[in-house]
């Protein structure tokens, strides 16, 4: 190469500031060709004191990477401590008489620090600071605040399932009822992720009021979705943390009141058309129809997993397990048959007050359900539909194990059959607005999309026969037959 080729070179160029073998701090300037053809690259280096000599290239080079070799020895070598080589029973400490270790790099001072951090922390805390540090008592110390007396550490397949501690629930608690409920939502997905952490008495009694009322804002009510969904969002977690084999556990709320969990869709929803209802209107009951099918899916869910063994028929439904069973139980109280009747009649009841969301009401315009209000309105019905759907069915599959019959019986289909159609009969026609005359038959025709949904919407492993029977009962065997065969 030339001597301008080599002085655009990077690699040689960061060779300015490296250690040459005239000194620590010794700089090449300048790189120029030689005169004579035994010289053909030169190199002019400055020394430390200043001085500038003029040596080959390759002689430059060799002594550069020399000195950095050694010097990279001496980086990696361990720092030895004055007196490392003295004899174990030495007496005399280590003197500038004696022999001693030179030391290779001088570390800066600092503060003193004790020699055990975990001096703030009760009774493993040492005295004075001249003690030598016990690290199997500073990890058992921790291991004492981290674990309760019923978690072992080194369990292979990790720590036991145990209630929240109390300053954790209240914790958790105020923070989803802060303006950032996410704190909240992430304290106690880790604590049940890594510690298996369950929800305490008292956080069991404010989950099953939330169940009911929802987000409250100094004892408001309020519909805040966001919160909504991450209450929700840790609910299903831990339903998903526990074990089938033990369906007890999943009274992770405290005891609720059926008929004002089945009556949310009445209670909280409010009954607003779309011909006078502004976007604010149809935004406040999509966010009051999403509490709604937040609360009643994840009751679906947990009736769903309480059952599903014994559906199965791996587990025998004797008493005592439906009345351990918080969900399940909860039909069972009192009258099996006017809790069934209840849940179905709140099935219903959705379709006559926000049915026309899903199925447009009787010669109304359907382009005016493009907005995307009236969207959100008709994607919460249908999951609030698809939650009650399962209730029903789980409510029924109650009932007949309590009748002892069969399901589905023709007894209990006649039943639902009389509730839905008792309640389709009271939908108000004259509210609609529509440039047609709404005659008969258009009425049974939005009438029979109404029930085609309740019918579909009961859909769970084991209710096709209880569809069937209930198509057969309501005239319209082959439209669900076209769709379930």
């Amino acid at each position: 190469k030339s001597a301008s080729s080599w002085l655009k070179d990077a690699e040689l160029k960061s060779l300015y500031s490296a250690r040459g073998r005239h000194g620590t701090k010794a700089r090449i300037v300048e790189i120029r060709e030689g005169e004579t053809s035994s010289d053909s690259i030169i190199c002019k280096v400055r020394t430390p004191q200043g001085e500038i000599v003029e040596e080959p290239f390759g002689t430059v080079v060799e002594s550069l990477f020399k000195d950095l070799h050694q010097q990279n020895q001496l980086d990696q070598k361990a720092i030895m401590w004055p007196g490392y080589d003295l004899p174990l029973d030495a007496s005399t400490p280590c003197t500038s008489d004696t022999k001693c270790a030179e030391q290779i790099h001088e570390e800066p001072k600092r503060e003193s620090i004790p020699n055990n951090p975990f001096a703030a922390v009760g009774e493993c805390a040492d005295d004075t600071d001249d003690k030598e540090f016990d690290y199997d008592t500073a990890q058992d110390c921790s291991q004492d605040i981290l674990f309760d007396d019923d978690e072992d550490p080194s369990n292979e397949h990790g720590p036991v399932i145990s209630d929240m501690q109390p300053s954790i629930a209240n914790a958790c608690w105020r923070n989803l009822n802060s303006t950032e409920p996410q704190n909240g939502f992430s304290t106690l997905s880790h604590t049940l992720s890594s510690w298996k952490y369950m929800p305490n008495e008292n956080l069991k009694a404010s989950f099953s009021d939330f169940l009911t009322s929802g987000p409250m804002n100094e004892q408001t009510k309020m519909h805040e979705p966001h919160r909504t969904e991450l209450v929700f969002a840790y609910l299903e977690k831990v339903l998903g943390t526990i074990s089938s084999d033990d369906c007890c556990n999943t009274r992770i709320v405290g005891p609720c009141n059926l008929e004002e969990l089945l009556s949310l869709t009445v209670t909280e929803a409010s009954e607003i058309y779309l011909l006078t209802a502004t976007d604010a209107d149809m935004h406040r009951l999509a966010r009051a129809l999403q509490f709604c099918s937040q609360s009643l899916g994840y009751a679906a869910k947990s009736i769903t997993i309480e059952l599903q063994r014994i559906v199965r028929g791996e587990t025998e439904a004797t008493r005592k397990i439906l009345s351990n069973m918080p969900f399940s139980a909860c039909f069972l109280q009192g009258n099996v048959r006017e809790n069934l009747k209840i849940t179905v009649r709140n099935a219903a009841q959705l379709l006559v007050r926000h049915g026309h969301w899903l199925k447009a009401f009787p010669g109304e315009e359907t382009h005016k359900y493009n907005n995307r209000f009236v969207q959100n309105c008709a994607i919460e019905v249908q999951n609030c539909l698809r939650a009650l759907g399962t209730l029903v069915s789980h409510a029924t599959w109650l009932y007949c194990a309590r009748e002892e019959v069969s399901i589905p019986d023709r007894d209990c289909c006649f039943l639902i059959k009389d509730v839905v159609e008792t309640e389709l009969a009271k939908i108000d026609y004259s509210k609609i607005s529509s440039k047609k005359k709404i005659g008969m038959k258009m009425k049974s025709k939005y009438a029979t999309d109404l029930k085609l949904c309740f019918l579909f919407a009961l859909d769970t492993k084991f209710s096709k026969d209880l569809q069937l029977e209930l198509s057969q009962l309501f005239g319209l065997s082959k439209e669900v037959k076209l769709v379930l065969e």
